[in-house]
């Protein structure tokens, strides 16, 4: 499974890694494995070193500490687990445990990011982990700010957290809506009508105005102060007309073949036939 991830079982060459197992386990008390096994054909003990003729899966058997649970004699095929204790056990490798610590070396991991006044920030990893506060974040990790919900991700190769958008393969490029690839750059795209931080972009149909947050038939009747030329009328309203659509012939049931007539009378008494 750590091969999975790009990793391997954990080494722990140190009491910097000892301290690490202490982090993770010290509210669990299951027995974890760790990267140490006994050769095929081999008795611990019988072989000088620290490690008492065990290796890491890493091929090696280099180490400055150890924490060894029992000197009891045993021959392999054996492996080594760990518990909130920090001691190492020796178990056949058959047995079930509650599951394996797995190491990941990176050139380069990113710092937790300063939570602003009344903002949290919780972290994704590519391997599965989440949580807050963690130390540091390998390459690809998620962070994400709460309440606003602003994404960030740790960019490869690098210790600097990028804005969304990035790749949409990658928790769909942080956006909140739709992630669109174009030329291999990513955009961050909303629904159809709806805008950015959820916001309902609306707007109203063809012969229809906002008006107040409310679409309200467009008035055609507007004042007409001064004298335009062919136009007979000195003051008041003149009455403009325009072709209508078909659809809303048949629905009015008004045919506008010619014109309408205007007749002027007092100001404020216009009516057109």
């Amino acid at each position: 499974m750590c091969k999975e991830i790009g990793g391997h079982l954990m080494t722990v060459r140190s009491t910097v890694s000892s301290d690490v197992i202490y982090d993770l386990l010290s509210n669990l008390f299951e027995d974890f494995w760790i990267g140490l096994q006994l050769p095929a054909g081999r008795c611990s003990n019988t072989s000088p070193g620290l490690l008492r003729g065990y290796e890491w899966t890493t091929g090696d058997n280099s180490t400055d500490f150890t924490n060894w649970k029992s000197n009891a004699t045993v021959c392999s095929p054996m492996c080594v687990s760990v518990s909130s204790d920090q001691k190492w056990s020796e178990r056949p490798c058959q047995d079930k445990v509650a599951g394996y610590l797995c190491e990941n070396n990176y050139e380069s991991t990113c710092k937790p990011l300063k939570a602003g006044a009344n903002e949290s920030v919780s972290y994704s990893t590519p391997f599965g982990f989440k949580g807050e506060g963690l130390l540091a974040l390998p390459p690809g990790s998620v962070a994400t700010h709460s309440p606003s919900g602003i994404k960030k991700i740790c960019a490869p190769d690098t210790d600097a957290w990028l804005g969304a958008p990035w790749s949409c393969d990658t928790e769909n490029g942080g956006c909140e809506h739709l992630c669109h690839a174009r030329n291999d750059v990513a955009e961050c795209i909303c629904k159809p009508g709806e805008g950015p931080r959820g916001v309902v972009a609306c707007r109203c149909a063809d012969g229809f105005e906002m008006v107040g947050g409310k679409c309200t038939d467009v008035n055609e009747c507007m004042p007409a102060p001064s004298r335009a030329p062919g136009e007979g009328h000195r003051r008041g309203v003149h009455l403009k007309s325009r072709a209508a659509p078909k659809s809303e012939r048949r629905r009015t049931g008004t045919s506008l073949s010619s014109p309408p007539v205007v007749h002027e009378r007092r100001p404020g008494e216009y009516v057109a036939i």
